[in-house]
């Protein structure tokens, strides 16, 4: 009974270990990968682990495999100055001239394990690539983005910015006259007349003309004074003056004949 107690508690201590690794596995991520640089694949090509725990973790001797089951192990010799990833924060892993594992650009699947074990911690499938442009998580240890993204090696994943549309610059006129075209000279204003002053109406006085029959107070034919001439043409009235000088003469004629009959009674 003694040598099963400590045997227990063994047991109980190892599960209390495995309970609060796992959790740490867990959160780390294959976040992105650069399968196709523009270059040298096999010098050039890496991979970025992202940490989501809240505490540092260090991956020293863990293992990377690619569709084949090529091996390439996560030491100093891949790394710039540490293994330990740390809280929220990335570590790029680089193939540096290894000569089995590989990115493939068509596609491939990249697994992380812990050292001896045999169940991946993470696992990144993709298909095809792009030259100069990354695959990988979007948000930082989300999902799989289907679309190729802006690399971005130890910083937050972020996709492809669209372009801004080119507005294209509208054509200057020309300053100097084409020869083929007609310049259309300036028309002269129309100078305004001066409207003429109105004149006055000239009004034409003839003195009174009256015939009298015998023994009658009232006038047979004649004129008043102030008469006028026509004053819409500026003119005096011709027919009323020849009337005039008909009854004139007519009554010259009747004075001669009343003076030639008051002679022959006599």
């Amino acid at each position: 009974m003694k040598t099963i107690r400590p045997v227990f508690i063994g047991i109980f201590f190892i599960l209390l270990f495995l309970i609060r690794i796992q959790p740490a596995f867990a959160q780390v991520k294959i976040n992105e990968l650069m399968p196709n640089p523009e270059g040298e694949d096999k010098d050039l090509e890496w991979l970025e682990l992202f940490n989501q725990e809240n505490v540092p973790f260090d991956v020293n001797n863990f293992i990377l495999k690619d569709a084949d089951s090529h091996q390439l192990t996560i030491d100093l010799s891949r790394v710039e100055s540490s293994t330990i990833i740390p809280v929220s924060g990335w570590l790029i892993i680089k193939r540096s001239g290894h000569s089995t594992f590989s990115l493939n650009n068509d596609f491939d699947t990249i697994s992380l394990f812990a050292p001896e074990t045999s169940e991946p911690m993470d696992i990144f499938s993709y298909t095809g690539s792009t030259e100069g442009l990354s695959r990988g998580r979007l948000p930082n240890g989300g999902g799989i983005n289907e679309d190729n993204l802006d690399p971005t090696p130890g910083f937050s994943n972020q996709s492809i910015p669209s372009p801004s549309p080119e507005v294209s610059p509208s054509p200057n006129p020309s300053s100097s006259p084409n020869s083929n075209q007609t310049i259309a000279s300036p028309s002269p204003s129309p100078l305004a007349s001066p409207t003429p002053s109105p004149q006055p109406s000239k009004i034409a006085r003839i003195k009174d003309i009256v015939l009298l029959a015998p023994e009658t107070p009232e006038p047979i034919l004649g004129t008043q004074s102030g008469q006028p001439f026509d004053s819409a043409q500026g003119k005096p009235d011709w027919q009323l003056a020849i009337m005039l000088l008909i009854t004139g003469a007519g009554l010259l004629l009747l004075t001669a004949i009343i003076i030639v009959k008051l002679w022959r009674k006599k």
